[in-house]
């Protein structure tokens, strides 16, 4: 998966061997409450972004790992436990709020994934 507003230079396919994922860690902000926290002011001041503050509040009670990665580039192994950790990802972004970078860590933690964060 890559966004569309990168372009690869170079794959991190030595960075994947055994591991499940490769990922970059997040460039402002190191943990995913701390992401919750950012993203919940949005709805302060961005109308679109309200009705997503409860879902991040209570994604900031969730276990979580203390880490997060930028998710607009992974790099991954396909496997089952991979897809397992996709529709986790998936379904917690649909149920709490778009903020993927929030839901990320815990989707992989539920499906016991094996993160190289770069």
């Amino acid at each position: 998966w890559i966004d569309a507003c990168m372009s690869i230079t170079k794959l991190p396919i030595e960075q994947l061997k055994g591991h499940d994922i490769v990922a970059y860690k997040h460039g402002k902000r190191n943990t995913a409450r701390a992401e919750a926290d950012y993203a919940s002011k949005r709805g302060g001041f961005d109308p679109r972004w309200k009705k997503y503050t409860e879902g991040l509040r209570i994604q900031k009670t969730m276990d979580c790992p203390d880490w997060l990665a930028v998710t607009g580039y992974l790099v991954s192994k396909r496997s089952d436990k991979v897809c397992k950790m996709n529709d986790q990802w998936f379904a917690d972004i649909i149920h709490y709020s778009p903020q993927c970078q929030v839901s990320f860590p815990m989707a992989c933690q539920s499906a016991d994934i094996d993160v190289n964060l770069l």
